[in-house]
């Protein structure tokens, strides 16, 4: 890949243009029938490598991979330069947040079908053309699946990344494995990037902007073929702050939007085969979640608290 003097960065709105430090870009013989977008931060280098490598192994091989740097620590050209579905390359000059990053890279994506991949979801060698025959049967959005890469406790009690095998009409509510027709993705401006950072469930507000601005929902869909391999957590650490981050995200898009919160509790749930937990599971969750409650309570107390010494009040959740 080589710095370009003209590039597709140049075409890009003037307000992420400016974000652009740098990129390198490799020309297109042909549009692409998709463009895979990542956003990478924290994702150790060994588990994006695993990711890309994927990419390139994939059944499709006509689509791009669009790489977003939001403030990476290694070398990620090095990386990428030795995968060779890497269309584009962008360096931002910060960290702007995985919304406005996923923004920049759905601007620069040369592709009518846009796929969002987490930089530490591992997909499948079906993944870009499950996501293409979605599409091809009608669907505006898909959201994917997501399984486990190991067999824990802690993957087994997270039960909203499978939502079993029937395509049913459902939320974007996994960014990180969805797809979206461009011209839709534009028409409503894309991710709403007050969301990005620590706000999330910008997938559902997302949804939300489709239909009110007459998609039909039912072309709005959670589709089992597009798979992802990713762990929820790893150990009861991870675990508990993701369930506590869960948990602050809800209540303030329940008190912020809450024409989006209402929206995400009108969906019922598919029921999947890890819907059904064994006993001992189910005894764990509860317990858990026991936990992430007191640890909130705690957090909310100790807040309480400290506002008098003359710390700020409210800020990000």
């Amino acid at each position: 890949m080589s710095a370009a003097t003209s590039s597709r960065v140049d075409e890009l709105p003037a307000q992420y243009r400016e974000m652009v430090g740098s990129s390198t870009e490799r020309p297109l013989s042909a549009a692409p029938s998709a463009s895979v977008v990542i956003v990478t931060y924290g994702t150790p280098r060994a588990v994006l490598r695993e990711t890309l490598d994927a990419l390139d192994e994939q059944t499709a091989d006509d689509f791009e991979v669009i790489v977003v740097d939001n403030g990476v620590r290694f070398d990620l050209d090095e990386l990428v330069e030795r995968t060779e579905r890497v269309s584009a390359l962008v360096h931002l000059d910060g960290n702007y947040g995985v919304t406005v990053a996923r923004n920049v890279g759905a601007e620069v994506a040369a592709s009518d079908l846009l796929i969002f991949l987490d930089d530490d979801g591992i997909p499948d060698g079906d993944f870009v053309a499950a996501h293409r025959a979605a599409h091809d049967d009608g669907a505006v959005a898909v959201r994917g699946r997501v399984l486990p890469r190991s067999d824990s406790l802690y993957n087994r009690l997270q039960t909203w990344y499978d939502l079993g095998d029937e395509r049913v009409p459902f939320t974007l509510n996994i960014e990180g494995n969805a797809s979206i027709r461009r011209a839709a993705f534009r028409e409503v401006s894309g991710f709403d990037e007050s969301l990005s950072g620590r706000a999330g469930h910008e997938g559902i507000e997302l949804t939300y902007r489709l239909l009110t601005s007459g998609y039909d929902r039912e072309d709005i869909v959670y589709d089992p073929r597009p798979v992802i391999y990713h762990d929820y957590a790893t150990d009861v650490r991870s675990y508990l702050r993701k369930r506590a981050a869960g948990r602050r995200r809800r209540r303030l898009l329940a008190a912020t939007r809450p024409e989006v919160s209402k929206l995400a509790r009108e969906y019922s749930k598919p029921t999947s085969s890890r819907s059904d937990r064994a006993r001992g599971d189910r005894f764990a969750l509860v317990c858990l979640d026991a936990m992430v409650r007191l640890t909130l309570a705690f957090t909310s107390l100790r807040k309480k608290v400290n506002l008098p010494g003359g710390r700020a009040g409210g800020g990000r959740a």
